[in-house]
């Protein structure tokens, strides 16, 4: 009896401890982020392996894909075939738009799974567990998630157009390491703004209230925690993904060793069953990828609690302030 008693008092005092609205450090807002992530793993992953496993099979296919008609398309590229009305190329730039667009959709699926639970988390306090076999996930949050995703990829392409534009028109007027300079501060402020709209979009995903994505605004001071979360949450889901996809790095590099020497008329040294040890090994990969990826939602989740609890306090003053000055 003692025993449940010491472990129910644990689990309310690490419930309060994890509660969303708080003030936080960025450290904080990490560790926390970690910490109600891996306590409930079990509960996230029966809520989203669903979508974690159809993101791992858009993410083998695509890369098995991508690794058996790079060589083709080198090829072309040496045998001046590589053309704009070549019919091949037209054929293999579908194939790769269609993997892109998948990867779209699977990732939207993949992190409005995370964003559902965090969605039910700010309202109870608790990660819920799913009521089904194959979990849950909230029609709301799969939408509004995708016009998170419709704004990133907007932005990644209006940054891709301004590069291309920059080299077309700028190449021959000015020096190279101007147009280095030009196309870093570009890209650097194309990786400013991401995060920032990922924290403009974050409230209006997770409160249902919340009727449009504009009607939410990131204080300029808040900035700086955004960017160094933004940086560490990379920096650790790189590190995370070196380490538990390294068997997929490996057979990534045979490959590209393999295709090296396909350019040049050497046979390829790989078994006739390569193709589905790729697909198979680059699966399970991307079934472990997508459970690091999801961990990157919640430190901003708890960036987010950080930032609403000093606009309500900072109102709560105002308010006082106001009245203390009438008085």
């Amino acid at each position: 009896m003692d025993n449940r008693n010491i472990k129910d008092d644990a689990e309310e005092k690490d419930s309060r401890t994890l509660e969303l609205l708080k003030i936080r450090s960025v450290s904080a807002d990490i560790r926390d982020g970690i910490r109600l992530y891996l306590n409930n793993f079990r509960s996230i992953f029966r809520s989203s392996w669903l979508a974690a496993l159809f993101y791992a099979l858009v993410t083998g296919g695509m890369m098995t894909y991508c690794i058996g008609n790079v060589t083709n398309l080198l090829k072309m590229q040496m045998e001046g075939h590589l053309t704009e009305d070549n019919s091949e190329l037209m054929l293999l730039g579908a194939g790769f738009a269609v993997c892109m667009l998948l990867a779209i959709i699977a990732s939207t699926l993949l992190y409005s799974s995370g964003l559902s639970l965090l969605s039910r988390h700010s309202e109870t306090g608790a990660i819920p567990t799913p009521a089904h076999w194959y979990g849950s996930n909230d029609k709301r949050t799969i939408l509004r998630t995708s016009l998170w995703m419709l704004a990133t990829v907007v932005i990644i392409a209006v940054y891709e157009a301004i590069i291309f534009a920059i080299k077309k028109w700028l190449t021959g007027v000015l020096s190279s390491m101007s147009l280095t300079i030009l196309i870093g501060i570009t890209t650097i402020i194309m990786l400013i703004m991401l995060p920032i709209i990922m924290m403009r979009m974050l409230p209006y995903i997770l409160n249902k209230d919340n009727k449009s994505p504009l009607g939410y605004g990131i204080p300029v001071r808040t900035w700086g925690s955004t960017l160094t979360i933004a940086i560490v949450v990379v920096i650790m889901i790189g590190i995370a993904s070196i380490v538990t996809t390294l068997p997929s790095l490996i057979l990534l590099a045979a490959n590209i060793q393999s295709l090296g020497g396909t350019i040049y008329g050497d046979p390829t040294g790989m078994p006739s069953y390569m193709i589905w040890m790729n697909m198979g090994v680059f699966t399970l990969a991307g079934f472990i990828q997508a459970y690091v990826n999801l961990s990157s939602l919640f430190p901003f989740y708890y960036l987010y609690g950080s930032i609403e609890t000093q606009k309500k306090e900072r109102k709560d003053y105002n308010e006082i302030y106001e009245k203390d000055s009438i008085y």
